[in-house]
């Protein structure tokens, strides 16, 4: 919004005095405020930003064994930046025994009654999230909740039976969504070698099938692959920062070793790096051979389904934002 697009506005007389005074004081050619970016721009970013209502949460959706901490790290990493991570107010812990939770209601209200109804866990989620997006919106900062969507998709429940975390948070608050992928073969390798395969059958055609139907929401969003971000993190992580509505810091990298979040299971590191994919195991190529499904995902998400071949053929470059 330029200076005259605001003032043609009316915008209140403290406002635009502000703004005079700063354009006198700072001329649009003078590196005056952050990333380089005139003051008299920032105030009128801001004015923008108060009238254009609230402000989004942005979702991060992900299955499990795809890059999702380091990728969630990075973005904690961005300036402003709250990440909620892995959350999905299902899980349950009740078969596990009572913990010191002082600020988990959920738990203790399981601890206390052997269960708890999912329009509880609905409203408690809600309202938990109302307010603390409220809390971190009067002080300028973005939320971002990275959904535990593998509870949802990859355990024995139907994953119909209950609405997503992006839907949940959409019945209150305007969403963002981004989904994060890696080819599904890796993250099948490191499932099993985890033994995180909860389902049954217990088969890459059925993950393949789940896998799909997980991409497959109305509240996707955009699909970003985690080996594309390896590739080339900088570009990568601004454009998924313009995607979001986020702020970029160009030095988020030297921030990563800090930044601890719930996860990291598999190889770990503080570097956004391609890996080697590791051995795959015989009856793991036969099944990709025998399975429908898995072929399938991998031409609806662009990978090679071959185990004996490179994950990407070509390595995409960020595309413009989609905002």
């Amino acid at each position: 919004m330029t200076w005259q697009a605001a003032t043609a506005r009316r915008l209140p007389e403290p406002v635009e005095q502000a703004l005079e005074l700063l354009h006198r004081r700072y001329p649009a050619s003078t590196q005056g405020g952050a990333a380089g970016m005139p003051l008299a721009q920032l105030l009128e970013r801001c004015w923008a930003r108060a009238h254009a209502g609230p402000e989004p949460v942005r979702v991060v959706r992900q299955l499990a064994c795809v890059g999702g901490t380091i990728f969630g790290r990075a973005l904690q990493a961005q300036p402003n930046v709250v990440v909620l991570s892995e959350v999905d107010p299902y899980a349950s812990r009740h078969h596990r025994r009572a913990a010191f939770a002082p600020t988990d209601l959920v738990h203790l209200a399981e601890t206390a009654t052997g269960g708890v109804d999912d329009t509880v866990r609905e409203d408690v989620f809600r309202a938990s999230l109302r307010a603390l997006h409220g809390a971190y919106a009067r002080r300028g900062a973005r939320l971002i909740v990275r959904a535990h969507s593998h509870t949802r998709y990859c355990r024995s429940r139907d994953w119909s039976s209950r609405p997503g975390v992006t839907e949940l948070v959409a019945r209150d608050l305007p969403v963002r969504t981004l989904t994060l992928v890696r080819h599904p073969l890796d993250s099948w390798i490191s499932l099993n070698a985890s033994n995180w395969v909860h389902f049954q059958p217990g088969t890459l055609e059925e993950y393949a099938a789940r896998y799909r139907v997980f991409l497959d929401q109305p509240h996707a969003g955009r699909v970003v692959k985690y080996e594309d971000v390896a590739a080339d993190p900088d570009a990568w992580m601004g454009q998924v920062c313009a995607w979001l509505e986020l702020s970029f810091n160009p030095h988020w990298q030297d921030h990563l070793p800090a930044i601890r979040l719930s996860g990291g299971s598999g190889r770990g590191g503080d570097v956004f790096t391609p890996r080697d994919r590791v051995p795959v195991p015989g009856g793991v190529a036969h099944e990709a051979a025998a399975s429908p499904a898995y072929e399938q995902l991998c031409a609806q998400l662009g990978y090679n389904p071959d185990p004996a071949a490179p994950p990407l053929t070509t390595v995409d470059g960020p595309k413009d934002a989609d905002v």
